[in-house]
C-alpha cells in the first residue's frame, strides 16, 4: 500500500475514534446510534474500528444522531481519552452522572449533553490558546 493510501487509512481510523469518543461521551450504545443514524450496529462497530469507511451521507447521519457537526468527526486527531484528562476520583463522579443521565428523558439528556459538550469545547479553546 502506498503512502497516500496509508494517510487516508489513518484519517479513517481517527474518524472512527472520534465517533466512538462522542458516542461514549453522550452515553449511547452502538445499537442506539445505529438506530438513530439508520444503520446497523455492526456497521457502527466497523466505522469505529476503522475497518469500514463510511460515506459522506453516513457521516452526516451519524453526526446528526450524535448532535455534533460533521467537522467534529473529521478531525484528524481524536481528543485524549477521559482517563488521561480526568482524575480517578472524578471518574467515579462521572460514572454516577452517566447512571443518572440514563434516567433522564431523551430530550433532557440531549440538552444536558449538548451543554456539557459546549463547555468542553470552550475548555479546549482556552487550553489551546494557553499553549
Amino acid at each position: 500500500m502506498d503512502s497516500f493510501a496509508n494517510d487516508y487509512s489513518e484519517k479513517y481510523r481517527a474518524i472512527g475514534s472520534n465517533i466512538r469518543m462522542v458516542r461514549n461521551a453522550t452515553g449511547i450504545s452502538q445499537t442506539e446510534l445505529a438506530n438513530r443514524a439508520g444503520s446497523d450496529k455492526s456497521a457502527i462497530s466497523r466505522y469505529e474500528n476503522g475497518t469500514q469507511r463510511p460515506s459522506l451521507e453516513t457521516l452526516m447521519r451519524i453526526a446528526d444522531a450524535l448532535g455534533v457537526d460533521v467537522a467534529d468527526l473529521l478531525k484528524e486527531k481524536a481528543a485524549p481519552s477521559l482517563e488521561k484528562v480526568v482524575s480517578e476520583s472524578d471518574m467515579d463522579w462521572m460514572q454516577a452522572l452517566n447512571i443518572n443521565l440514563t434516567k433522564m428523558s431523551p430530550s433532557t439528556r440531549q440538552s444536558f449533553i449538548r451543554s456539557v459538550i459546549a463547555m468542553y469545547r470552550g475548555y479546549q479553546e482556552d487550553l489551546s490558546e494557553a499553549i
